[in-house]
């Protein structure tokens, strides 16, 4: 098997891990219990940091547990070898630095309420789980406009691991405040990443693992484009691919992306200079 794009470079020199999980479309391989997880997928349109794309991907024999091993140029897993080709794009996941926030957040809006309707209609347990999301949401942001360090962690505490799926709805909401932040407020982005990363022992290792690349300042190139979609209508289709993710998912950091978008929004531009950390 051959490995055409990947998110980021394979770890330095030899490395040993082992299958953590296994999908339809993708396993992951844990290198180290306080690393993120490297990600082998089959899903041409979204590339997550860390993970690398396999068009001819076949997981039926492959078990959780298994040892995995490489080096710069491939992944051996039991007797297969996934090489890595020469000529492999690889997709910077690090989110940009930007300026404008004259958003754009209409259409974005529209695609999540229609998002949202095609989901099932919400059980009584999840209308009690989202207004608790809501309401710690509504902290977080609070929080971070006054820079209060202990209430902003005490939020993020209030919405990590909280919601149903592989990835709860608290933690794929915080992925997209991240990212927003990490691409205009700097120094808001860093407040906010440091609580979410004092939290993570509070879900599940895949979540967590994405959530450390959030913290990171990495994001899938497709949330990125997302973000960039923001003040460039030419990007906006991207947000489609995003809402694509999962059940759940890309429509949750897409409200993440558009309540950051919306926090911004009411702030100074130039908040982010008066402040010291």
């Amino acid at each position: 098997m051959n490995c055409s794009k990947i998110g980021l470079p394979l770890p330095a020199g030899n490395w040993q891990g082992r299958v953590h999980s296994v999908f339809e479309h993708s396993f992951n391989v844990l290198t180290d219990e306080n690393r993120p997880m490297l990600v082998i997928h089959s899903f041409p349109y979204i590339v997550p940091p860390g993970s690398f794309y396999i068009k001819d991907l076949d997981t039926g024999s492959i078990e959780a547990g298994t040892e995995v091993n490489g080096d710069d140029q491939r992944i051996c897993i039991g007797g297969k070898s996934i090489w890595i080709e020469e000529e492999c794009r690889r997709i910077d996941t690090a989110l940009p630095e930007l300026e404008n926030r004259e958003f754009l957040l209409d259409s974005y809006k529209m695609l999540l309420n229609e998002r949202r309707k095609q989901q099932q209609a919400p059980l009584e347990m999840a209308l009690q789980i989202y207004g608790r999301l809501d309401e710690g949401i509504g902290r977080f942001f609070k929080a971070l406009k006054r820079r209060d360090k202990e209430m902003l962690k005490s939020a993020a505490e209030q919405c990590i691991g909280l919601g149903f799926g592989l990835t709860p709805s608290g933690d794929d909401l915080l992925s997209g405040i991240l990212a927003v932040l990490r691409c205009f407020d700097p120094s808001a982005f860093k407040l906010a990443a440091e609580a979410v990363a004092s939290e993570l022992h509070r879900t599940n290792d895949i979540s967590k693992s994405y959530l450390i690349w959030a913290c990171g300042g990495n994001a899938s190139d497709v949330v990125i484009h997302t973000i960039q979609g923001l003040t460039d209508p030419k990007q906006q289709k991207e947000a489609g691919k995003l809402l694509q993710l999962g059940h759940t998912s890309g429509a949750d950091i897409l409200e993440g992306i558009i309540r950051a978008a919306e926090y911004l929004q009411a702030e100074p531009a130039d908040s982010r200079k008066e402040y010291k950390l």
